[in-house]
């Protein structure tokens, strides 16, 4: 029978791992496997003859021990052999008055064989780390043969008389002793098991006892009996018997194999395991174990919660998706699992910080739709494993099964389209705002001679105008090259190499003076998920926070540079939302991975319940799986949208502190426990069932969030409206650059609202083109707002330095309204600013309930709908109105 291995996440060696090694019935060695595996405390747990082998990341022996001894196999004594019986002597009879010879002396009996000792077990253990180790695999001791019986003696002879004729008579020979018995052999020493402990560090002095016996010595022969007087020469060539008998035979000495223990470095230890595993003639372990660590780290990474400094999943998700590669080097789902988790994205591929609409109706209404139907179809996977010798209803539920994993299909293969339509939208901004880039880079170049004029000042920089915009554009310039780039899991940060800061050295590293904090949180971030802030951020890189840096630029403003300030400040927030616009690129490609991936384990569930023939006893337990599996697999829609309504939630109330979001594990249980049913051991069918029914329970009904989300609003909220004019005789070159490139641009900072109103959102827009012409007196525009959205924050939450409430920058992403705009000045009674119940406002506003504070952009498309033709030759103004709500602050 092929040997397979016991393989868990964290593998408790008690009774239940005893059971299975005593029942094993493979040829080969005994296989755990696993993540951490630790002894129930001191637990012992006790071998024969079958080697055993453990590989872990950690191993615990945590008071218990393994008892490989040869003790463990025969725990009795040795025993010495016995002494053989002496031989009996001549026995006579007698003859008249004569005793005569009845016979010879007997031969003594050999020696017993003294009992050989039992040689040890070996063991392995592979762990990276370890403590707590104790492993005896030392062998018994072997006994002393027995010594030989003494021969009999023979009895004597007559030599007679001469009668009256002359003859002999009454003459007899004596008869010869028996032969001396022959020692017993010494029992054999055993062999010592041998014990090889591999790591990566080293361990704490593990508490070994091995070694093997020497044999014992055999008996001695015993003494050959006495020949009787008068006995008889030997025939002729007949060798007489020896004084003694042969002394018995020394046992073999047992083999004492000494301890190997050895610190490797982690790529041999890694070539070594591989080694180890793929070591069984029929199967490749790797193979067992690979697949299992991956399922192992999807359910940390559904469990991973980022914003808890104290969360340990990430890590663990890394480790396992990590250990699977080790193992598979090639194996995709490790590898775009890997990635997911460390480019800052959650289980089901959605960005830590997406930016989701609060459209609470919508995720309520989906949730409840398709709840009833999962709830049903996963309860019916349950009942199928309690009640498994149904196996005539079985059939039916094998039909729903195909129904609904052919409803899962479609609904994974539409969210693919999606994905893939929203990833042309992603590229697309990426496009545009490299143009938008490109243009503002040119316009600072063009500016950098009369820049050189004109005084810049902040805290640690003191200079010219020209020497910020030259590091801007030094910026620009390196992010082609990844000379720039986002960090990822802090998207407010970029990474700059050593050529930039060597462009731009003064301005720069007054940007990044004290900002150690921002280091701190890229190394917390990138420990959560497993990686080195080493390979975030490479070596001769320096961190800068751009929001931060934006923040610094605006405090040189003044009077007499504020024009070349904004117009640097311009292409620094454009830079950034590049690198945002990009990193949204990747992530969504990764997110299509994602759901192409389901799609594959869908088709993959679908395929099996086609193939399936009648159900039978030995194919129940897969099918309870399988239908289980595929109510799960709508799960993740599920969890979707509490996900969608918790992160809006976050967006929009602006909570002291990041939130934690709603566990993605909701529906699954620990591999461990799925292991143990699929092993059949004992009692694990209600273990799993209850489990299941556990975690289902977890499910996050989104209603939860939007009574929270109502209750926030019960608060004294106030509307106004934002007024901004360009007149064409005081923005001369803002006006010529619409005319030309069809795009105005321009900013609102938070000091151009009043300190006293606290959480300014937006609600509703409308732009006027006052002076210009179309043939319907409407011209359509975009009202663009960019990646970065200002506020101050909820008036309870102060700080040093913020007497009135906390700044805050949400990075989203970039939002646009179409708008019908009209020629003429706009009027407040006919402008709509969202004034309906805000828990619909999302649905006509894209950028609603973000902060006011940001770039702003008005867009003219290239054509206008019907081919309208528009002039602006008598432009006066453009009015933006921007309507917003506000807390007010006392």
């Amino acid at each position: 029978m092929a040997n397979t291995p016991l393989i868990r996440d964290v593998l408790t060696v008690n009774q239940t791992v005893q059971q299975f090694y005593d029942t094993f019935e493979g040829e080969g060695p005994v296989f755990l496997l696993g993540r951490v595996v630790e002894h129930e405390p001191g637990f012992k747990l006790t071998l024969k003859d079958r080697a055993l082998i453990i590989v872990a990341d950690t191993y615990d022996g945590n008071g218990g021990s393994i008892d490989g001894s040869g003790h463990s196999k025969n725990p009795a004594a040795p025993v010495a052999g016995g002494r053989g019986a002496d031989g009996e002597n001549a026995k006579v009879r007698k003859v008249g008055a004569t005793w005569v010879p009845a016979g010879s002396g007997r031969n003594g009996g050999s020696g017993g064989n003294g009992t050989s000792g039992s040689p040890g077990t070996d063991v392995t253990i592979f762990c990276r780390t370890g403590s707590a180790i104790r492993i005896d695999v030392a062998a018994t001791a072997s006994a002393p043969g027995g010594d030989g019986g003494n021969g009999g003696g023979g009895a004597d002879g007559y030599i007679g008389h001469m009668d009256d004729s002359g003859q002999i008579v009454d003459a007899y020979n004596g008869t010869r002793g028996g032969w001396a018995g022959r020692g017993g052999a010494g029992g054999n020493g055993a062999n010592g098991g041998t014990v090889t402990i591999l790591s990566t560090a080293p361990l704490p002095a593990p508490q070994l006892t091995f070694g093997g016996t020497p044999g014992s010595v055999g008996g001695r022969g015993g003494r050959a009996g006495r020949d009787g007087n008068n006995s008889p020469d030997l025939p002729e060539g007949e060798e007489p018997k020896p004084a003694r008998g042969s002394d018995g035979a020394h046992g073999t000495d047992g083999t004492n194999p000494q301890p190997e223990i050895v610190v490797l470095a982690e790529s041999d230890y890694v070539q070594r395991m591989y080694a180890l595993l793929d070591s069984d003639p029929v199967w490749n372990f790797n193979n067992f174990w690979a697949p299992f660590r991956i399922n192992a780290g999807e359910y940390y990474f559904r469990r991973f919660q980022p914003a808890d400094p104290d969360d340990t999943n990430g890590q663990l998700a890394a480790r396992e998706f990590a250990a699977a590669l080790e193992m598979q080097w090639n194996n995709t789902e490790a590898s775009r699992l890997l990635r997911l988790l460390q480019s800052g994205s959650n289980a089901l591929g959605i960005p830590r910080y997406q930016d989701v609409v609060p459209d609470f109706n919508r995720y309520s209404s989906a949730y409840n739709s398709i709840t009833t139907l999962v709830s049903s179809f996963f309860n019916a996977g349950i009942a199928q494993i309690i009640a498994a010798v149904q196996l005539g209803a079985l059939q039916n539920l094998l039909t729903a099964q195909k129904r609904v994993a052919e409803d899962a299909v479609a609904t994974v293969t539409a969210d693919l389209s999606y994905v893939q339509a929203e990833q042309e939208g992603a590229e697309a901004e990426v496009k545009y705002l490299q143009q938008q880039l490109d243009e503002a880079n040119a316009e600072i170049q063009k500016s950098l001679e009369s820049m050189k004029s004109e005084s810049f000042s902040i805290t640690g920089f003191i200079g010219t105008v020209a020497e910020v915009g030259a590091a801007i554009v030094s910026v620009v310039a390196a992010i082609p090259t990844a000379g720039a780039s986002l960090v990822a899991l802090v998207p407010a940060v970029i990474a700059l190499s050593s050529t930039v800061l060597k462009d731009a050295p003064f301005i720069l590293d007054a940007a990044v003076a004290g900002q150690k904090p921002d280091l701190d949180d890229i190394e917390k971030a990138s420990k959560q998920v497993g990686k080195k802030v080493q390979e975030v951020v490479a070596a001769g890189q320096t961190v800068v926070n751009f929001v931060k840096l934006i923040e610094k630029i605006s405090a040189g403003s003044t009077p007499a540079n504020a024009e070349s300030v904004a117009l640097i400040k311009h292409g620094a927030e454009l830079a950034h939302q590049l690198l945002v616009a990009k990193n949204k690129v990747d992530l969504n490609a990764q997110k299509i991975a994602a759901t192409e991936a389901r799609l594959g384990r869908t088709q993959g569930i679908l395929d099996y319940i086609r193939s399936t023939p009648a159900l039978d006893a030995s194919s129940v337990r897969t099918a309870g799986q399988q239908a289980i599996a595929a109510a799960l697999l709508q799960v993740d829609t599920l969890l979707t949208f509490a996900f969608l309504a918790q992160r809006s939630f976050e967006i929009y109330t602006l909570p002291s502190g990041t939130q934690p979001l709603p566990l993605l594990d909701a529906g699954s249980v620990h591999p461990d426990i799925v292991a143990a049913y699929q092993d059949g051991l004992p009692n694990t069918e209600l273990a799993m069932v209850q489990a299941y029914q556990n975690a289902w329970n977890t499910l996050l009904n989104p209603l939860g969030i939007q009574r929270a989300y109502v209750d926030y609003l019960q608060r004294d909220i106030q509307t106004e409206v934002l007024r901004r004019e360009f007149a064409v005789a005081d923005f001369p070159e803002l006006v010529e650059q619409l005319s030309t490139s069809r795009v105005l641009p321009f900013q609102v900072t938070l000091d151009s609202i009043s300190q006293k109103r606290k959480e300014t959102k937006i609600r509703g827009v409308a732009v006027a083109f006052v002076g210009a012409s179309s043939t319907s007196s409407v011209i359509s525009c975009e009202l663009w707002h960019g990646t970065r959205y200002d506020q101050v924050g909820p008036a309870s939450v102060k700080a040093a330095g913020y007497p009135n409430g906390i700044p805050v920058s949400s990075l989203l992403d970039a939002k646009s309204k179409n708008l019908q705009a009209p020629v003429t000045p706009l009027v407040l009674a006919p402008v709509h600013f969202g004034d309906d119940e805000p828990i619909d406002a999302p649905q006509q506003v894209p950028y609603w309930g973000r902060g006011v504070c940001g770039a702003w952009e008005v867009r003219l498309p290239e054509h206008q709908p019907g081919n309208e033709t528009v002039d602006l030759a008598n432009l006066q103004k453009v009015q933006v109105w921007i309507g917003y709500q506000y807390v007010p602050n006392p």
